[in-house]
């Protein structure tokens, strides 16, 4: 919901941010991976990979690599990247992460 929030007050990189980490705690909550704060995205990545959660890392992914370019490439962030990151959080969610 506050990804939701951000979105209608046209921060989508805020939105998009909350989105994507949304995903990465709903696998903390069904035990595919271990949320440290101390942990990159793509130590998350690598663990979801290893523990053979096929569905959640290829979601992810690419997600994971637009968090590099717009977070730390300084890439602008558009309605579509936060739509795009919600719409894998639901998938991740509906599917239970498994």
């Amino acid at each position: 919901s506050q990804a939701e929030k951000l979105a209608r007050a046209g921060d989508y990189r805020g939105a998009f941010k909350c989105a994507y980490l949304a995903s990465i705690s709903r696998l903390d909550e069904v035990k595919a991976l271990r949320f440290e704060r101390s942990r990159t995205n793509w130590e998350y990545m690598r663990e979801l990979e290893e523990g053979g959660h096929q569905m959640p890392y290829a979601e992810l992914r690419p997600l994971t690599a637009d968090f590099d370019r717009k977070f730390y490439g300084r890439e602008s962030v558009e309605e579509r990247d936060y739509l795009s990151a919600l719409a894998a959080y639901e998938r991740v969610s509906r599917e239970e992460a498994a």
